[in-house]
């Protein structure tokens, strides 16, 4: 397994501001290289290594809890797993990365 990333976000531009997305950039390309995001044109999109670790994990939190959940906490059980040496402030950041590329994704996968 790689080494958890070390930087920020650019995501969808929509949701973030200028200054973040430069910032972020490296982290994007992080999550790109471990196989969690793909580019399709101007957008970023989950890929199926991800959509994998977001299934477990919802899976698991459902059984736990026995209902629907947060979508930051599916996503910090998928990020742990998929980055396990992961620090606080690691996981932030990558939470804030995938946070609103997740909820982008949602609509698309129900319908």
């Amino acid at each position: 397994m790689r080494d958890a990333p070390d930087a920020a976000h650019t995501s969808a531009a929509a949701h973030t501001s200028g200054a973040q997305q430069g910032a972020c950039e490296p982290l994007v390309v992080r999550l790109e290289a471990d196989g969690l995001l793909r580019r399709e044109g101007a957008r970023l999109r989950t890929d199926r290594r991800w959509q994998g670790a977001m299934a477990r994990a919802a899976f698991h939190l459902r059984a736990v809890t026995g209902d629907g959940v947060d979508l930051r906490a599916p996503i910090v059980h998928a990020l742990l797993e998929l980055y396990p040496e992961a620090s606080d402030d690691e996981l932030v950041e990558l939470v804030r990365v995938m946070l609103p590329i997740e909820r982008d994704e949602l609509p698309r996968a129900a319908g």
